[in-house]
Parts: structure tokens; C-alpha cells; sequence
């Protein structure tokens, strides 16, 4: 849920704007979860994925745009994930 609602984001300016998307992006995730955004931020989100996304989005952009296809598009959500991660524990 985390990654599709910050694919659904365009890429932020600044760290300002990138800190107001994942205040969203909690938000609506606990909502739906029926959960505080605490809770769910705690519990079913990956911070690692967060904080380089706040910290750096041009870079989370750029390993995102490596995982697309030949024909140039993006693989399922679930797959992403998995390369995302996999990306990440890699560093």
C-alpha cells in the first residue's frame, strides 16, 4: 500500500512537500487500516522505503525507473516491492 500510494505522488520539490505526501500517504493508509497513523506507520510500513524518500526522492526515483520493463513498463506492485527491498538490504 505504502509504495503504490508514493507512486501515485509526483516526485517532490522539496523536503517540505516530500514530509506533506507521506503525512498523506499515512493518513489514508491508517484510515483504511482503521488504525492511527502511528500504528500503522509502526507496524505495517516499511520506514527504510520512507526515510529515503524523504530524504533523497531524486534517488528514489531513479531505483524505481530501474526496475521497468523492456517495453518500458512498470512490473505489479507487489513485484516492485520485493525489488525495492531487495535493492535496499543490498546497499
Amino acid at each position: 500500500m505504502l509504495l503504490r500510494s508514493i507512486l501515485d505522488y509526483p516526485l517532490p520539490e522539496n523536503t517540505k512537500e516530500a514530509n506533506k505526501n507521506i503525512r498523506e500517504i499515512i493518513k489514508n493508509a491508517a484510515s483504511k487500516m482503521h488504525h492511527t497513523g502511528n500504528v500503522s506507520k509502526k507496524s505495517y510500513m516499511n520506514n527504510k522505503v520512507i526515510d529515503l524518500y524523504l530524504e533523497n526522492p531524486s534517488k528514489f526515483k531513479n531505483i524505481i525507473e530501474q526496475f521497468r520493463k523492456g517495453n518500458g513498463s512498470f512490473p505489479t506492485i507487489s513485484r516492485m516491492l520485493n525489488l525495492f527491498l531487495k535493492y535496499l538490504c543490498n546497499k
